[in-house]
C-alpha cells in the first residue's frame, strides 16, 4: 500500500513537473523569437524611415507641381474667356 501511494504521487508530480517544464521551454523559445523579431524591427527602421522620407518628399513636390498647373490652367482659361468677351452663365 505504501509502495502505491508512492507510486503515485511520484506520477501526480511528474504529470504536474512535465507540462511545466515544457511551458517554460516554449516561452523562453518564444520570448527569444519576439526579441529577435524586436531588434531586426530596430535595424530596420533607419531604412523604412529614409524611403517614407524621400517618398513624402517626391510627393509633396508631385502635389506642389499640380497645383501650379491647375491654377496656370484656370488663370490662362479666365484670361482667354476675358479678352474673347465671350460670358458663361451659371443659369
Amino acid at each position: 500500500m505504501q509502495d502505491e501511494k508512492a507510486l503515485v504521487s511520484g506520477a501526480v508530480r511528474t504529470d504536474l513537473i512535465l507540462p511545466a517544464e515544457i511551458m517554460v521551454i516554449t516561452l523562453s523559445r518564444l520570448s527569444g523569437a519576439v526579441a529577435a523579431f524586436g531588434r531586426g524591427l530596430v535595424r530596420a527602421m533607419p531604412v523604412v524611415l529614409t524611403v517614407l522620407t524621400v517618398a513624402s518628399a517626391i510627393l509633396g513636390l508631385l502635389v506642389g507641381a499640380l497645383v501650379v498647373l491647375v491654377l496656370t490652367f484656370t488663370l490662362h482659361r479666365r484670361r482667354s474667356t476675358t479678352m474673347t468677351g465671350a460670358h458663361t452663365d451659371s443659369h
